[in-house]
């Protein structure tokens, strides 16, 4: 195929990110709103729709690679019980796209292929790392040795699940922290605390307390060398890592911490690449055919 392309979705619980590679590049790509709770058919030819649109008139692309906010039989493409997208449950999505469009589809967890495109993108990023995505709902990315590893069923990282406080950390690390408990989104607090207020730097004071408390789960369980935040919500570290670096000092072994690199990536379309890399290590590895 002369000049092959690969379209990559990022799926979130409110935007989708979409682009086309190639040439060794993403070279288009957009950020669209995503209505998380319309119907199945609805969802369905909204992707189809943004991928349309990046086809090429004069081939197909290689495959179409996709990371979405769940759990994911990997070799079938069917998700799992999405928590954000109520009408994908045991939902064949790669069956439904690869009938559509006739390409291979791959499918991953959004944040996987997040961790993953980190890895390959940063030149800082260690072989030992976890990605955490802030969004909708926080999840984690797990890379070991240079390898994701993603679990027997795909359900590493699922960090938000776990019990914290009276409920999980999904409702404490994520933007349903800042509606929950200050009415507003993050976005609109970070405005504010960058003016100064004080309810906003507050909401963001006791934010990175609850980042700090999932941090050290991340440790107790993997100790990795680094932590890389990404996201939306993690435009705001700026506002954050102080408190979250101040309840890290609670931490019994302060010598971990101290050799714990932490910080904010500063790649927009990791998760596209990683998509798509995976889909290549895959492939080349015959796991995917």
């Amino acid at each position: 195929m002369s000049n092959p392309y690969f379209i990559s979705l990022d799926i979130g619980g409110t935007k989708i990110n979409a682009g086309r590679w190639q040439n060794g590049v993403i070279e288009s790509n957009a950020v669209v709103v995503f209505d998380a709770l319309a119907s199945e058919n609805s969802i369905i030819n909204f992707i189809s729709e943004i991928i349309q649109s990046y086809l090429n008139a004069e081939s197909s692309p290689v495959a179409i690679c996709i990371g979405v906010p769940c759990i994911v039989d990997e070799a079938e493409g069917t998700l799992k019980d999405t928590v954000n997208v109520p009408a994908w449950q045991n939902y064949p999505l790669k069956e439904k796209l690869e009938d559509r469009f006739a390409v291979p589809v791959y499918i991953n967890n959004d944040v996987n292929c997040y961790a993953f495109g980190e890895f390959l993108l940063s030149e800082s990023c260690s072989k030992n790392f976890v990605g955490v995505c802030l969004g909708t709902g926080v999840g984690a990315g797990i890379v070991l040795n240079g390898e994701l590893y993603s679990g027997l069923n795909c359900a590493a990282g699922e960090v938000g699940s776990i019990a914290y406080l009276e409920s999980t950390f999904d409702n404490y690390c994520s933007g349903a922290f800042f509606h929950r408990e200050f009415g507003a989104n993050g976005k609109a607090l970070a405005e504010l605390a960058e003016s100064g207020d004080e309810v906003a730097l507050q909401a963001f004071e006791q934010f990175g307390e609850h980042i700090a408390a999932l941090v050290t789960q991340i440790i107790l369980m993997i100790d990795p060398e680094q932590i890389v935040f990404g996201g939306s919500v993690a435009s705001s570290f700026h506002l954050f890592e102080k408190p979250m670096l101040k309840k890290l000092k609670l931490f019994p072994s302060q010598d971990v911490i101290k050799r714990l690199l932490i910080s904010k990536s500063e790649n927009t379309n990791s998760a596209l690449i990683g998509a798509i890399k995976l889909f290549e290590e895959k492939h080349s590895k015959g796991v995917l055919v």
